[in-house]
């Protein structure tokens, strides 16, 4: 089974739910899937977060254009905007703005599933890394999805 058809079959479970922030008019040039874990830190908990670094764009905001320019398959900035959590062979991804923490994992290239997500100032005061790390991996081997491990970002995206 191709990695395509098994987040196909993983949305029509209702597991995995497609992250789409592009206009109709946009292709895609990386994919974003969520679990409702995600879904639900980005629909009940992001829009409250309060602005504590980027002084210009509240929390939601920086997730959109984020997720936005991931989408687009436009360049991320490796290590500021995205990086592979150690241990490295677990293929723990995060995609960051100054205010939040998203945590996943790629299947292929430019195909990222978000399983989890906090604000930058619990995860880094909590040192909780590796407790978000651990729940991608769980999650990831429930889901028994292929992942790609790597330190850099082409090994990711392109």
């Amino acid at each position: 089974m191709t990695s395509n058809a098994t987040h196909t079959n993983l949305i029509r479970q209702g597991v995995l739910t497609p992250v789409d922030v592009l206009s109709p008019s946009e292709m895609p040039g990386r994919y974003l899937w969520a679990t409702s874990v995600w879904i639900d830190w980005m629909t009940n908990k992001l829009p409250a977060l309060p602005r504590l670094i980027d002084p210009q764009l509240t929390p939601l905001e920086q997730v959109s254009e984020l997720l936005r320019r991931y989408s687009l398959g436009k360049p991320l900035v490796h290590r500021r905007e995205f990086h592979a959590l150690d241990p490295l062979s677990d293929g723990v991804w995060e995609l960051k703005t100054p205010d939040t923490r998203i945590f996943g994992f790629f299947t292929e290239k430019n195909k990222f599933i978000g399983t989890n997500a906090c604000d930058a100032d619990t995860v880094k005061r909590l040192r909780l890394y590796n407790s978000f790390a651990n729940e991608v991996v769980r999650v990831r081997n429930g889901l028994n999805l292929p992942f790609m491990s790597g330190r850099r970002s082409h090994d990711v995206v392109s």
